[in-house]
């Protein structure tokens, strides 16, 4: 497979770092209306609110992560960073697949039973007991995800780990 050259890579970089944002900004913007959510309206209106929240998960999140996924893959595969050549390149796959599964079978449908029990019960669904877990189990996973993503992007810029056979080289020097 050919490699792209300089001006493509960058334009791969580019959408890269906003589909990074998106995710970001889509995690932390949810995180955000959950936490103050109590604060901005009537109990009634807690449908509105969730039916808000869905939509940034359904389409800024979901749309930054597999933004991400895809953007990373055409990077593995066309750039010399590859897959697993690097350890922290690694980390990223793994998590980032971790991430999405995490989000698609836990955190996504917490918070779809949540919007779904308010929009039948209203202000009652802050008295049911599946809308107070599956809340519960949003903020503290969710926030646990936001961190992870942090973490990546740290990891992404710094790059903390060299290549396996660079530091059995250092070892052997030393």
């Amino acid at each position: 497979m050919r490699k792209l050259t300089v001006k493509e890579t960058a334009w791969l970089k580019i959408f890269h770092l906003l589909f990074v944002g998106a995710w970001l900004g889509g995690q932390m913007s949810l995180i955000l209306i959950q936490h103050i959510k109590y604060n901005l309206a009537l109990p009634e209106h807690q449908y509105g609110i969730l039916a808000s929240v869905k939509a940034i998960d359904d389409i800024v999140v979901v749309g930054g992560a597999v933004g991400c996924l895809l953007t990373g893959l055409v990077y593995s595969l066309v750039t010399p960073w590859g897959f697993f050549k690097f350890r922290w390149v690694g980390v990223k796959w793994i998590s980032t697949i971790l991430l999405i599964l995490f989000g698609t079978f836990f955190l996504g449908p917490w918070l779809n039973e949540m919007t779904q029990i308010s929009a039948n019960e209203y202000a009652l669904a802050l008295m049911n007991r599946q809308y107070l877990y599956d809340e519960k189990m949003n903020m503290i996973w969710g926030s646990l995800q936001f961190g992870v993503n942090i973490f990546l992007v740290i990891i992404s810029v710094l790059k903390p780990w060299k290549r396996q056979k660079n530091q059995m080289e250092q070892l052997i020097k030393a």
